[in-house]
């Protein structure tokens, strides 16, 4: 999925502010469009679940939230539970996605690397591990080791960890994916974690009446793990949502909401 929202990065443009409110009801706004069917003005009904990432990205507007809003129904009487949620990606100026793990460092983390790591190693020694977590979480590399977190957002990072060992030349940790770039000894690195897929609404049942799911992210620029506002270095949100197979979806709107 990672490789998926990283692909359609490349595919955004922004909008001019003025174009708000917002409607997306038509397939071709989203990704994976074979997988959605018209129903009517603005709306479609999903044949088969998945992600459906948005090809237009909206630039924000500093101290502005935005509200993402949908009307959803099941259009097959079966039962079957059929799950719905919507929200944003927060994208960089350069038009990269920015997830949890590239702003959700650790603290007490930072070290350097004792050891040369090659592309293609899926083990790596680090001089201090005594504050790290021993699975989960991935590695970020060419950090800030100040303490100030200035080279949030990170997009150097590397697959999960899946174990971490002390030995007597530092602390091995092992990863679940190869590394993919060379990196020398001395380099500084820290423990990042894991955390929401996206700004995401709650996640919604689709039934036979139609109801309204909402979601609303606020301006900011958060060092961590939310969902609710903006990560640090958002300069634009890219809609998107997640949806079951049978679910038909209407009105997908876009808002600005001032502050109270």
């Amino acid at each position: 999925m990672k490789k998926k929202i990283m692909t359609a990065a490349f595919l955004f443009f922004a909008l001019n502010l003025a174009a708000f409110p917002v409607v997306l009801g038509k397939t071709k706004n989203f990704t994976n469009a074979k997988n959605l069917k018209s129903s009517g003005e603005d709306s479609f009904i999903v044949l088969k679940g998945g992600w459906f990432l948005g090809k237009r990205c909206f630039t924000v507007k500093p101290g502005m939230d935005y509200r993402i809003t949908a009307e959803i129904c099941s259009t097959i009487p079966d039962g079957k539970k059929r799950n719905f949620s919507i929200g944003f990606m927060g994208v960089d100026a350069g038009g990269r996605i920015i997830t949890v793990q590239n702003v959700n460092a650790f603290a007490e983390t930072g070290t350097l690397l004792a050891a040369e790591a090659k592309a293609g190693d899926r083990l790596i020694l680090i001089k201090d591990g005594s504050g790290w977590r021993k699975n989960g979480g991935c590695v970020a590399w060419d950090v800030d080791l100040s303490g100030k977190l200035r080279d949030l957002p990170n997009f150097n990072i590397t697959g999960t960890i899946k174990s971490l060992r002390q030995t007597s030349a530092g602390w091995e940790v092992q990863l679940s994916t190869p590394l993919r770039k060379k990196l020398t000894a001395g380099t500084p690195v820290r423990q990042h974690g894991p955390g929401w897929s996206f700004s995401s609404s709650d996640s919604a049942r689709a039934e036979s009446s139609l109801k309204t799911v909402s979601h609303i992210v606020k301006s900011g620029s958060y060092k961590g793990n939310s969902r609710s506002i903006m990560l640090c270095g958002t300069k634009k949100l890219m809609p998107l949502f997640t949806a079951g197979a049978g679910i038909e979806v209407r009105n997908i709107r876009i808002e600005e909401v001032a502050k109270k």
